[in-house]
């Protein structure tokens, strides 16, 4: 999107707290090629390979010595035979970039103008049963996606009718949903 010069107003994945330091904490250097511990250690030793998805990845690892050494070893790895490693996407730019604007005031207020309405229908579909389909098969399934999601509708034209005081006949109400 960059490319085509299109800003997009989305919060970028968090790393997992997996109860350790998180990978937010050590200094990427992209250009560089190297990774700062919070305590200051550097390393540039990396491996290539692909994720899941077959993208490309690095993976930085400290050496084992330099964290064995390290008072904060108990809270940055469990790791026996090797340091702490780092994994670093084909996307970690763009990651970092956007980690750091949506810190800021400026985007807290457009996303936060953008967000609520469709958040909270997505909830309340969720809410109705569309996580999990009930039955087998595309057929049923696209089925049972079109009842919640007519019914989430109506609920909410019986919202707005209770609201503005407006009597609906069933024809007036049926007409206003086509």
């Amino acid at each position: 999107m960059s490319d085509k010069e299109v800003e997009l107003i989305s919060k970028a994945q968090v790393p997992k707290n997996r109860g350790k330091l998180s990978k937010e904490e050590f200094d990427i250097d992209l250009k560089e090629e190297k990774v700062v511990c919070p305590e200051g250690n550097t390393t540039d030793k990396y491996s290539k390979s692909k994720d899941a998805q077959g993208e490309r990845t690095k993976t930085f690892v400290f050496p084992k010595e330099v964290c064995d050494s390290c008072p904060r070893r108990n809270e940055c790895t469990n790791a026996k035979n090797t340091g702490r490693t780092i994994r670093v996407g084909s996307n970690e730019e763009y990651l970092q970039k956007a980690r750091q604007r949506q810190k800021t005031k400026e985007f807290q207020e457009i996303y936060n103008k953008r967000r609520p309405p469709v958040e909270r229908k997505i909830a309340e579909l969720i809410h109705h049963g569309l996580r999990k389909t009930r039955y087998r098969g595309v057929r049923k399934s696209r089925l049972q996606a079109l009842f919640t999601g007519t019914a989430v509708n109506l609920k909410r034209i019986f919202k707005e009718q209770q609201a503005k005081k407006i009597n609906f006949g069933i024809p007036e109400a049926i007409s206003a949903l086509t």
